[in-house]
């Protein structure tokens, strides 16, 4: 075995991967100074005049709730009576009045409850209604709670549409 000498070991690298380990590490970010620094993007909500802050990627019924925002109408507010954040019930739909293009696209579930489950709440209004349930939220956006039912049909004969 050889003997290893204390005054031939410095603190200097002496082999490749330890010069590419030690310039990796002094090149990553560190993690707390961007989550200060990285902007959060901003749900406005128009019906209850509140603007909240939430995480990147995050869920927008989730961040409602947290928030103390209730998205279902009168009976589905109680666990059991809605879907639960499943897409199905359309309870928790709401009206995106800016910022469409910094929600999530919708999905196979999100389009078949809305089109054909759920045609008349979303009926006028196909481009801008969502289910917050199914929307992850990637941007500021502003949208509007509890939408009216559009049964008769005024919002789908008007033209131009009220939001475009």
């Amino acid at each position: 075995m050889a003997k290893i000498d204390v005054d031939d070991i410095s603190d200097e690298p002496n082999s490749v991967h330890d010069v590419a380990a030690a310039s990796y590490n002094d090149r990553i970010p560190n993690h707390e100074f961007l989550q200060r620094t990285q902007a959060m993007p901003k749900i406005t909500f128009v019906n209850e005049k509140q603007e909240i802050e939430v995480p990147d990627g995050s869920n927008l019924r989730d961040e409602a709730r947290k928030a103390g925002i209730e998205l279902h109408p009168w009976i589905f507010t109680y666990t059991g009576v809605n879907c639960m954040g499943n897409g199905m019930c359309a309870t928790c739909r709401v009206l995106v009045k800016k910022g469409k293009e910094n929600l999530s696209p919708p999905g196979v579930i999100e389009k078949m409850s809305l089109n054909v489950l759920h045609i008349f709440e979303h009926l006028g209004y196909e481009d801008e209604m969502r289910l917050a349930c199914q929307c992850t939220v990637k941007g500021d956006c502003t949208v509007e709670t509890k939408p009216p039912m559009n049964i008769s049909g005024d919002v789908f004969w008007q033209k131009p549409y009220p939001n475009k």
